[in-house]
């Protein structure tokens, strides 16, 4: 749904398509990312060993949007048409990698998304249409949303959990990772904490620690925290 008076688009490098009185056509495609396969032929074997998933998860492509826009302006009023055509253009590509694409459709949720091949504009007398490719991340970033705000709570898969421990001596808790992905618990300690992650030992010091040493697998994590003081927990999911 829109976030705002603007007409429906999305958000991209700092913008909204709007911003450039772009519309977006309702020919948007997004193509789900495939999954790798890896595979070996043994001699004189029938069917194939499948290696793709050796390491405990499924791997996979990235995924593609495809975006159509009409731009009210077209050859009747050429040399503001060229003009904003550059606009367009250079903030559509001026990314330096993978950035954050928001759609209106699903605001809370967020992509990571570069357009690698240029824009193809269609150019016609009073308006013209331009598409555009996002090459994206496989994953579909879901920031946490374990509150009680309704109207960001995704019913279907959503879990409600608490996130903040105040902790005397130890504690046994659940987080559950609703995504397929493995993903960084950010931990906001007040002082040094030990956790154990389903027998995975992680020490944590005072402050934020945000890095690959800390994660939670998809499902249920069962965590046993020992030390004093207040812990919270954040963490982005990643879906399909």
């Amino acid at each position: 749904m829109p976030t705002s008076n603007k007409d429906y688009g999305f958000t991209f490098n700092g913008h909204h398509s709007s911003d450039f009185g772009l519309k977006v056509m309702s020919d948007k495609a997004v193509t789900l990312p495939a999954k790798n396969k890896v595979t070996v032929q043994l001699p004189y074997a029938n069917g194939v060993i499948d290696l793709s998933d050796i390491y405990g998860n499924n791997s996979y492509g990235e995924r593609t949007i495809t975006v159509s826009c009409r731009l009210y302006s077209g050859r009747l009023d050429y040399m503001a048409t060229q003009n904003m055509y550059h606009v367009i253009a250079d903030w559509l590509m001026g990314t330096k990698g993978k950035t954050k694409l928001i759609d209106d459709a699903d605001p809370y949720r967020f992509y990571l998304a570069e357009a690698e091949a240029a824009p193809t504009i269609t150019e016609g007398s009073v308006y013209s249409t331009i598409s555009v490719v996002f090459q994206c991340y496989p994953f579909l970033f879901h920031p946490n949303e374990y509150n009680e705000l309704w109207d960001t709570f995704d019913l279907i898969n959503g879990v409600m959990q608490p996130t903040e421990y105040d902790i005397s001596g130890s504690e046994s808790i659940v987080l559950v990772n609703t995504g397929e992905a493995p993903i960084n618990l950010i931990c906001d300690a007040i002082s040094d904490f030990r956790l154990n992650i389903d027998g995975v030992i992680c020490h944590i010091s005072a402050g934020v620690t945000d890095n690959m040493d800390v994660q939670l697998q998809p499902g249920e994590n069962h965590i046993k925290i020992t030390g004093n003081g207040t812990l919270k927990f954040d963490w982005t999911e990643e879906v399909i």
